[in-house]
């Protein structure tokens, strides 16, 4: 049997899987990390029920409630309305690429899953 073709909602039940498999061992502190940014640069964001999105590929991002979002980031002049998906991704995408960034390059599993996790995301954003 072939894999899903096109994004997916994470089941309930694989809910506690998708953390880790996106950021490895630091998803406690990268799960905050999202939240925190929401809350910076999403309008009106005020917390609520994140869904884990899959990719075909592997990788995935979370995605925030509500349909639409006002981003802002004061930092690049940025002030977009986009999408509950868009938004998942940016923020995620960034959490991803610190979480890579900072990770230790001796610890190659961890290195290994975080690149696999930025490449998945940035396959799925050229497509």
């Amino acid at each position: 049997m072939k894999g899903p073709k096109a994004p997916f909602t994470v089941a309930v039940e694989d809910r506690m899987a998708f953390l880790p498999m996106l950021f490895s061992d630091d998803f406690i502190q990268a799960e905050m990390n999202v939240y925190l940014y929401a809350h910076k640069y999403l309008e009106g964001y005020d917390g609520g029920w994140w869904e884990f999105v899959g990719l075909p590929a592997g990788g995935g991002f979370m995605q925030p409630p509500e349909e639409r979002w006002r981003f802002q980031n004061p930092e690049n002049w940025s002030d977009e309305v986009v999408s509950a998906e868009a938004a998942g991704i940016i923020i995620s995408k960034h959490i991803v690429q610190t979480v890579f960034h900072f990770s230790p390059v001796s610890n190659h599993g961890h290195y290994r899953g975080q690149k696999h996790a930025l490449h998945r995301l940035l396959e799925y954003l050229t497509k």
